[in-house]
């Protein structure tokens, strides 16, 4: 029988050599066959760095087919007793068995002695699990018991820390009273947010960057949303019951909200359809196709109140604040714009005859690139398995071995990343031939036809801000596609770039939002 030895110790002083000479001696004393000794030796400050040698021996056992390790005890495996039966476990899963020879059992075996010793290992680290858990647990209650501030109310609206003891936060708590008033009277939850970001009322996720608390910017809006009010009405902590687990204790200094308000707002979330927090009023007909020309970053809808105030944006400006020269881009008119140009679109045969021809011909060149890559990785792979030949029979030093193996190693990592990115691509091309196949292209003239189909005959639409002064132009007025008809916004004289990119070939056009006469400046390009 074939296998390896794993020895380790955790400090400087420690030897390994007793551990792999007792082990040797069982290997010789049973009639094991002994291919290669791996020695770990970790220092105190390297006690949370990865095993390399353990790594090692587990790529060895596999190119190799080695089915045992021995090892001097069960703590060797692992930086702890969880660590270690979770690597025995593993292990036991792939059929290899390991044998540990203080215990004197083998994780594999069908000897009931050996699976009593293994299962008692396996509860106590089961019962140090669930100690770990049980002790986090009623730390976080205790704390709550003593008034702490938990790692969740911290972030609750209307609360902060003092002390770190949780304390309402007055200027907080007054807006939301006036939000839960405002529910009361009549507001949806859209119109309590764009009164919010109107009138700039901090949001919870703005208060904590600005008080330094947070310093990452996190995915969460600057600004309010459906979903942050809905919860925020939700709140039980906002009548002064606390929940951690099982465990919800009432404390009146936490109360911002009282009993029959807070009961009010629950009977009227319960029967209205905007108490859902994806709430929306309107449907984003770009939703996935719209993209910001500067950074290539994702544009999404913003509605206000007012026309004025309806936008889509690059994310990366306002939310990521990494997108300079992007800017807001009035909704009615980009969805009349676009839909001026691809209402009379019609399917041009030839042209989808030429477009499926280039996707075939896209498609073969992938997978011929695909065929030699295959190759490749087959070729990478042989020479790994001769190169372990000529170590094993100590044509190579290990300092080559290890230095070749590496190389291999990445070229193969290089090569499944190539495989991967020919293979997305042809999905791609398979999707965009499909659609050109399709009854999908079709005339887009009616209004509810266009919102319906266009996502599936755009790739993408790219907006993007220019500066240079156009001079060809010419007026045009579009009809609302809307259910209220376009209103003339007064607008700062900005040039916006447009290129939509469509399964036929590709339209440019250009405009600028001044508005002379009731009529928009519109200055087209390049249109196809």
């Amino acid at each position: 029988m074939k296998a390896v030895i794993y020895t380790r110790v955790s400090t400087e002083e420690q030897r390994t050599d007793r551990q792999g000479e007792e082990l040797m001696q069982y290997a010789n004393n049973n009639e094991i066959e002994v291919l290669e000794l791996f020695e770990d030796k970790i220092t105190g400050k390297s006690k949370q760095e990865k095993r390399r040698e353990f790594s090692a021996m587990l790529s060895y056992i596999e190119l190799n087919e080695v089915k045992l390790i021995l090892c001097y005890e069960v703590s060797r495996l692992g930086r702890n007793l969880l660590n270690a039966l979770n690597t025995i476990q593993d292990l036991k899963e792939q059929g290899i068995n390991i044998f540990l020879l203080k215990e004197n059992s083998f994780t594999i075996s069908n000897n009931p002695s050996n699976q009593l010793n293994l299962n008692i290992l396996f509860s106590i680290a089961e019962f140090q699990r669930e100690m770990i858990k049980s002790n986090t647990i009623s730390g976080m209650q205790s704390s709550i018991r003593k008034g702490g501030s938990g790692s969740s109310d911290i972030k609750q609206y209307g609360y902060k820390r003092e002390n770190k003891k949780l304390v309402i936060d007055e200027f907080e708590a007054e807006i939301i009273r006036d939000i839960f008033k405002k529910y009361l009277s009549g507001y949806s939850i859209i119109e309590i947010k764009n009164y919010l970001n109107e009138n700039n009322i901090p949001s919870k996720y703005m208060r904590l960057k600005e008080s330094g608390i947070i310093r990452k910017n996190l995915s969460e809006s600057y600004e309010w949303s459906t979903a942050s009010i809905c919860r925020l009405l939700k709140a039980k902590l906002l009548t002064g019951y606390r929940v951690y687990g099982s465990v919800e204790l009432q404390d009146e200094a936490f109360r911002i909200i009282d009993n029959i308000t807070f009961s009010a707002v629950a009977n009227r979330l319960a029967n209205k359809r905007d108490r859902e927090p994806n709430a929306q009023k309107y449907e984003n007909i770009f939703k996935g196709v719209l993209i910001c020309g500067h950074c290539g970053g994702a544009m999404y809808m913003q509605k206000g109140t007012s026309k004025k105030t309806n936008h889509y944006k690059c994310f990366n400006r306002f939310i990521k604040k990494t997108c300079q020269p992007a800017r807001n881009i009035n909704i009615d008119l980009l969805n009349n714009l676009v839909y001026s140009i691809t209402k009379d679109f019609k399917v041009d045969s030839k042209e989808v005859k030429k477009k499926l021809n280039e996707n075939i011909e896209f498609i073969e060149k992938n997978n011929s690139g695909l065929i030699q890559i295959e190759k490749e990785i087959v070729k990478n792979i042989t020479a790994n398995e001769k190169l372990t030949d000529l170590y094993l029979s100590e044509r190579i030093n290990i300092i080559s071995f290890d230095k070749r193996v590496f190389m291999i190693k990445e070229e193969l990592s290089s090569l499944n990343d190539r495989k991967d990115s020919l293979l997305k691509i042809n999905e791609k091309l398979a999707e965009e031939s499909n659609i050109l196949n399709s009854k999908k292209l079709v005339n887009l003239f009616e209004p509810v036809i266009f919102k319906e189909n266009i996502k599936s005959l755009v790739k993408y639409i790219k907006v993007s801000c220019l500066n240079e002064e156009l001079i060809t132009y010419e007026n045009l007025l579009f009809n609302s596609i809307l259910p209220t008809p376009l209103k003339i916004l007064n607008g700062k004289d900005i040039l916006y770039k447009i290129d939509v990119i469509m399964f036929d070939g590709t339209h440019n056009f250009i405009y600028s939002n001044c508005w002379k006469n009731d009529v928009p400046k519109i200055i087209t390009v390049g249109r196809k």
